[in-house]
């Protein structure tokens, strides 16, 4: 969440835009709900470190009794996308996996641009094929679902491209697991590239006359 300013602000408090407020949507598609630190959990793996997000769950609104689209990536996503729950994707005609442009299926994102939103997409967009060409008017991560786990690659996807964002740190003779989490300065981890563009983006449209839908997954 981020708060509006500048034009599109002056009309939020005179309650012209009350109903479009920016949306900041992070997207942790197999996130465990006991391995963030504000819930209680017992995993003989230990627990996670989750500052940042036990202040959200403590100062805002936590849906307790609520189910996600899909238990895994890009299912989840399809679900958040469509605005349907799995159980009609074969209803729609889609498979949870790959949503191409030209299928015609209409998408949160471009239920927002419409609605006058900048849009943002940032990290795992799969099922999008082109996000460019379904709502979004910024975009950097990865399209192939299959590429988003290695979480070290040499390159990931900016605008219409593929694999064209270059993640110098990565192309080391040296890559292993354990190099990495012994030296992660030397690296480029997805996780930080996404987190660094998305925000560098939202700066740049905070203080624009629109709201701003920032879509964050990984």
């Amino acid at each position: 969440w981020a708060p509006r300013t500048g034009a599109a602000g002056a009309a939020a408090a005179n309650g012209t835009a009350a109903l479009r407020p920016n949306i900041v949507w992070v997207m942790a598609d197999d996130l465990g709900w006991g391995e963030v630190g504000l819930f209680p959990a017992e995993s003989p793996h230990g627990r996670i470190t989750t500052p940042s997000l036990d202040r959200l769950g403590r100062e805002g609104v936590v849906f307790s009794q609520a189910y996600a689209g899909y238990t895994v990536c890009a299912p989840s996503r399809t679900a958040f996308f469509t605005g349907r729950h799995s159980g009609h994707f074969r209803r729609m005609g889609v498979d949870g996996m790959a949503l191409q442009p030209e299928r015609g299926v209409l998408t949160s994102a471009q239920l927002l641009q419409r609605a006058g939103y900048a849009t943002g997409a940032f990290g795992k967009v799969a099922p999008l094929t082109s996000p460019l060409e379904q709502g979004f008017d910024h975009f950097i991560g990865q399209v192939d679902q299959g590429l988003c786990h290695n979480m070290y690659p040499r390159e990931i996807d900016a605008g219409r491209a593929r694999l064209n964002y270059e993640l110098i740190g990565n192309r080391a003779a040296e890559k292993a697991r354990e190099v990495c989490m012994a030296h992660p300065e030397r690296y480029n981890y997805t996780v930080d590239v996404f987190h660094a563009e998305a925000m560098a983006w939202m700066e740049a449209v905070v203080h624009g006359d629109r709201p701003f839908f920032l879509y964050l997954s990984f």
